[in-house]
């Protein structure tokens, strides 16, 4: 069993180091998504969060990637916390993280944040108090 749960870190490990965005798990079935998340939740326990929430996205766990951005957040991982929000899609996720980029003065970030979350109060914030720099925001 051992070599079966390293065999599985390794596989993982390769795939998210080959990008998140060019892999392909669709076909995975529910079986090797369960080993995925074995692999995710290891991931977690060693406090590698961001591995863990590239395994979360790759097997569309969306609970357990809004949870551990709020870990995240918690922690004042805000990069970390952004990665897991955007993957989930957590609109609500989202604006916490911008405001918590505000909060460090990280205006470029907390408009991307802002933006994804669709959050039309702030994006209108930012683009009319920030106007003839917005390009630089996008």
């Amino acid at each position: 069993m051992e070599i079966e749960d390293k065999t599985f870190s390794l596989l993982v490990r390769s795939l998210l180091d080959k990008g998140i965005d060019k892999v392909d798990t669709s076909s995975l079935s529910p079986t090797m998504k369960s080993e995925f998340e074995k692999v995710a939740q290891k991931f977690v326990a060693n406090g590698s969060y961001v591995d863990a929430i590239g395994t979360y996205a790759m097997i569309g766990k969306i609970d357990k990637l809004i949870e551990i951005g709020k870990i995240c957040l918690k922690k004042c991982k805000n990069e970390w916390a952004f990665e897991a929000f955007k993957y989930a899609d957590d609109k609500e996720g989202l604006v916490d993280v911008g405001s918590s980029f505000l909060g460090e003065g990280r205006l470029r970030d907390a408009y991307v944040a802002f933006k994804l979350s669709g959050n039309q109060e702030m994006i209108n914030f930012f683009e009319v108090n920030f106007k003839e720099g917005i390009d630089y925001y996008v």
